[in-house]
């Protein structure tokens, strides 16, 4: 069953987003299920990272129910993942943003990076679920006491795509940010031989290459930052 969710996911919407094409049709129940599935995945991944140990920032009881309620969700037992719902942002719609304070990576990174990860407040009243595919990105909301991050939330039967294009609230626009500058400085940090052997690769597979995404997303960054 999740594969038949995961192969559902990638030709409706996966592969027209990494086209940058609208999401069109709307969807069923497999993309809320898809979403818990990459929710549990990353809960387990973490805890398996013993993360657990090394931030008290988390409620990782709180972390684990919700585990638990996806796992519920997923197969058949609730009808929906109640107080942990789940969200989706689709970004592929722009090439650009006038923004301050955005790295000489952003269009790479939120249209190519692909992460999971805990995203939380130190303070604690904010804790979710991040993966990001690329310009696809799934939220599971595990402790959330803000009241702005409602509308992307993911129905759990037909319904259709929300309107807008990618309005992430404050609190996520500002991950985004941080999660791009980590992904620069990992880069920054590449040997000089790890640089050379992706360089001949590229040369060598050079017409394939100009007309990937990957391509579009580096010339988007060179035309938005060509000082950097």
């Amino acid at each position: 069953m999740l594969s038949r969710w995961e192969n559902t996911a990638s030709s409706k919407i996966f592969k027209p987003a990494t086209r940058r094409e609208p999401l069109e049709g709307g969807y069923g129940g497999w993309l809320s299920r898809f979403a818990a599935s990459l929710a549990i995945r990353t809960v387990h991944s973490q805890l398996y990272r013993k993360i657990d140990r090394k931030t008290g920032a988390i409620d990782f009881k709180k972390v684990k129910q919700a585990a638990e309620v996806w796992r519920q969700f997923l197969i058949g037992e609730t009808s929906n993942p109640g107080a942990h719902r789940l969200y989706f942002l689709y970004n592929g719609y722009f090439n650009h943003f006038d923004a301050d304070d955005l790295p000489s990576n952003w269009n790479t990174y939120i249209h190519r990076s692909i992460e999971r990860d805990l995203m939380y407040t130190e303070s604690g009243n904010f804790c979710a679920t991040f993966v990001k595919l690329g310009p696809l990105t799934f939220f599971g909301s595990i402790i959330s006491e803000t009241k702005d991050w409602k509308q992307d939330s993911i129905r759990c039967g037909d319904w259709t795509y929300s309107k807008h294009n990618f309005t992430p609230n404050k609190m996520i626009w500002q991950y985004y940010i941080l999660r791009a500058k980590s992904s620069q400085k990992i880069m920054a940090g590449i040997s000089e031989k790890q640089q050379k052997i992706i360089d001949a690769e590229t040369l060598r597979r050079e017409a394939e290459f100009v007309r990937s995404d990957l391509f579009r997303s580096l010339k988007d960054d060179f035309d938005q930052f060509p000082n950097s």
